[in-house]
């Protein structure tokens, strides 16, 4: 552990978790180190930070740290910092990357591996629940690693697929490195430490606040390549994880389901809007083979794939609760691996930001508008429409700007989060928001 890390939880402790406040320091700074060690009165005269961060800032009490580190080196959790060489560098570039990572379990070598995030409804179907299974198993056959955020539903199918064939899988909680949400997932965290990573931003006995995971969803599609939508609703946390990789430059994959099934209005939606149709591990790992013949091997996927289906020897079953019988899930050979369309253009990528900014029920008029838009607003907090009346529709504010004496920054981003679900408000580049 560096010993420069206190300084590294000391700073993202004062600013809080997603806070754009740190990527600006740095641009001022090199280190936490010397953010710590700056005048008072220079931190107060940066217009960026929040009164409150300005107070946190100036308190130079380091004892809070301490202790986290402390719990870290008793219950074996690891750390990142931002300028750790270990740290994932397309994380690093994403808008307000994590200052600090916890983690246990085995870091992979994310610079030069493949990772595709699956992200999907906690109420999956029966076709959702062996889709996403599925594709996480033959992505780990193929030597790929798999992110998710461990909930129930699609992401546990999605780690397990990963973790029940050997394969490396990634978690990243909303709450802190030890406590487990849901609990139902215990055992599952579990069997991840062994052979993959469980990681979060947040620092330890941090409860799962609902605001957290729309920021948990950033750092989901930030490590990886692609993103890939299984199912979801028109409400659907997917679609806030789908539009974070868009702004960052991802690829977006999505899996077509039934359209008559609420669980498939996401991933239909997100294909008629430019996404890449999948219906197998291949039609992802062909746009990233020739980048990368050194780690991916189709050829040993597929030799996998067909003693998985063969064998009863528990090396290729083991733990098989969760996996669908061979008879359900039909063999991918078959299916040719060009299928669908690829999003490799600024139009197609734009046509899918255009779609996830628009507002979920048609307007016809200013006077429908402002009568949704109110009858919505009754039906949040007084910190909520506090929040939605700073915003513009002009121009874009940031969370730190928002933050006032009485309106801490924790309940800035609750109200941004439940806003944004509600369709009033969208997330702009750079960490930016507005109203719609």
């Amino acid at each position: 552990m560096e010993k420069d890390t206190v300084y590294y939880i000391w700073l993202s402790l004062a600013c809080g978790p997603a806070s754009s406040a740190p990527q600006k320091l740095f641009s001022r700074y090199d280190d936490a180190y010397s953010v710590y060690n700056a005048e008072d009165d220079e931190i107060r005269s940066l217009d960026f930070l929040s009164d409150s961060q300005k107070t946190a800032l100036c308190n130079k009490d380091l004892d809070r740290a301490r202790s986290v580190i402390k719990f870290c080196l008793k219950n074996k959790v690891g750390l990142l910092s931002i300028h750790d060489k270990r740290y994932p560098a397309r994380l690093r570039r994403i808008d307000s990357p994590p200052v600090i990572l916890y983690y246990k379990g085995l870091l992979p070598d994310f610079d030069n591996a493949v990772c595709i995030s699956m992200v999907g409804t906690r109420h999956a179907t029966k076709s959702g629940r062996i889709s996403a299974y599925n594709i996480a198993r033959d992505l780990s056959f193929a030597g790929a690693v798999t992110v998710s955020g461990m909930a129930l539903g699609i992401d546990a199918l999605v780690a397990s697929g990963s973790v029940d064939v050997g394969g490396h899988t990634v978690a990243v909680l909303g709450s802190g490195i030890d406590v487990v949400y849901p609990p139902q997932n215990g055992n599952l965290m579990d069997r991840i430490i062994i052979s993959g990573t469980v990681m979060t931003e947040y620092p330890p006995h941090t409860e799962p606040k609902g605001y957290n995971f729309p920021q948990r969803n950033r750092i989901i599609s930030g490590l990886s390549q692609g993103t890939v939508v299984v199912e979801g609703d028109f409400k659907s946390g997917a679609l806030i994880t789908a539009k974070h990789a868009l702004v960052q430059g991802r690829d977006i994959f999505a899996v077509p389901g039934d359209i008559h099934s609420p669980m498939s209005y996401a991933p239909n939606s997100l294909i008629k809007n430019g996404a890449r149709l999948v219906t197998c591990a291949e039609d992802i790992l062909t746009e990233y083979i020739s980048a990368y013949p050194f780690t991916l091997d189709l050829e040993r996927m597929k030799h996998m794939r067909r003693q998985f289906f063969e064998t009863d020897d528990p090396v290729f079953l083991p733990q098989k609760v969760a996996a669908p019988s061979p008879e359900e899930t039909g063999f991918y050979d078959r299916v040719p691996s060009g299928a669908g369309h690829k999003i490799d253009t600024k139009k197609e990528k734009k046509k899918i930001l255009s779609f996830l900014g628009k507002k979920s029920e048609t307007k016809t008029d200013t006077e429908a508008d402002t009568t949704a838009v109110n009858k919505k607003l009754e039906a949040m907090t007084d910190t909520d429409r506090k929040v939605y009346g700073m915003l513009k529709t002009d121009s874009g504010v940031t969370a730190d700007d928002l933050c006032s004496g009485d309106i801490s920054t924790s309940d800035v981003l609750t109200s941004l989060t439940m806003l944004e679900i509600e369709g009033l408000i969208e997330a702009m580049p750079g960490g930016f928001y507005k109203r719609k």
